[in-house]
């Protein structure tokens, strides 16, 4: 069993997410931009999913060096794009 950790900047996507009812799963306001949001990473994360987002940054590039520090050993960013 995997932890799972739901960042976002939105206030109603996090209500909706916890409205599904994931068990297990934990959900906190943050903002790719701003620091701090690094530290629900704890010792490091398997993977970071930046879903539509890059978008919405002021520095994509800063924002992916930042997902990548908070990587385990072989941890992995995936990244997805509107169209």
């Amino acid at each position: 069993g995997g932890v799972v950790t739901g960042l976002d900047h939105s206030a109603e996507y996090l209500r909706r997410a916890r409205a599904r009812g994931a068990a297990g799963a934990a959900f906190a306001r943050a903002n790719l931009d701003a620091p701090g949001w690094e530290e629900a990473a704890g010792d490091g994360v398997a993977h970071v999913l930046a879903c539509n987002l890059l978008h919405e940054v002021v520095d994509p590039e800063a924002g992916l060096r930042r997902a990548r520090a908070v990587l385990a050993p072989g941890g992995l960013v995936h990244v997805s794009l509107q169209n």
